[in-house]
């Protein structure tokens, strides 16, 4: 006779718990904790001191994170987000190729210095060093090109060619 009452109990309590846990789910008390942040971050992404942005990363930790998952090759803005122009995209596919002469045939048809600044800053020399071009870096160099200039994150030729290649 003892029994009914235990069980009794027992789904008493699991009917509470469970009635709980639904209540609780339903005003959205599990999602609170669960959810992920609502701040996205990227490449661009700047850090104002004292926003609630700022409790959670630095400026410093973005633009490291920003330049860690960047890719400059042609092929990682597929849709282009970016709005690249068409011969800024052509000339990032004949980086990839390598092909000096080609290079330097296209840059002098469209114009195109040694200095010419792609996004974020960077230049020719920097792709060339991002692909492990050596003839075309060498020519850009024997063009004038500056090997001390630095991209948007303070990147220069030889920091892309060391963290790529």
């Amino acid at each position: 006779m003892h029994a009914l009452p235990k069980i009794f109990k027992t789904v008493l309590y699991a009917a509470l718990f469970l009635g709980l846990y639904l209540l609780a789910d339903r005003y959205g008390l599990f999602a609170k904790f669960n959810s992920p942040t609502r701040f996205v971050v990227t490449v661009d992404t700047k850090i104002i001191p004292g926003s609630k942005l700022s409790k959670y990363v630095t400026q410093e930790e973005t633009d490291a994170f920003g330049f860690r998952y960047r890719d400059i090759d042609f092929a990682s803005n597929p849709k282009s987000v970016l709005k690249e122009s068409d011969i800024d995209t052509n000339l990032k596919k004949l980086f990839k190729s390598k092909q000096t002469d080609q290079i330097l045939k296209f840059m002098q048809d469209n114009n195109i210095g040694v200095e010419y600044k792609l996004i974020y800053g960077t230049t020719p020399i920097m792709y060339s060093s991002f692909f492990d071009d050596e003839n075309t870096t060498k020519e850009f160099i024997k063009l004038g090109a500056n090997i001390r200039q630095k991209d948007k994150f303070g990147l220069s030729p030889l920091a892309y060619a060391i963290e790529n290649n």
